[in-house]
């Protein structure tokens, strides 16, 4: 008899988890050691070239924004036409 798989919810409930956990953890470690350089802020700073200031700076800056705003349209006015005929909303 196969197993049942748990339900997203859960399986996105544990990945959400875990990942705050890694975070607390990293961050935390970072700030009590006064490692500012080491906090996801600082590292996000270098990896999209703000600091140091990088020549890709501008466009890494962009789509790291475009992003962020296509993510938030896609959750809060669900972009996904496969969900929405699920739900069954138009």
């Amino acid at each position: 008899m196969p197993r049942r798989r748990p339900s997203p919810d859960a399986e996105w409930g544990a990945w959400l988890a875990v990942s705050a956990a890694v975070f607390a953890t990293l961050e935390g470690h970072a700030l009590l050691r006064r490692v500012h350089e080491r906090t996801l802020s600082a590292t996000l700073r270098r990896w999209l070239g703000i600091r140091p200031s990088r020549w890709y700076r501008a466009a890494a800056s962009a789509a790291f924004l475009g992003f962020l705003a296509w993510l938030a349209l896609h959750i809060v006015v669900a972009v996904d036409r496969d969900e929405e005929v699920r739900d069954g909303t138009p």
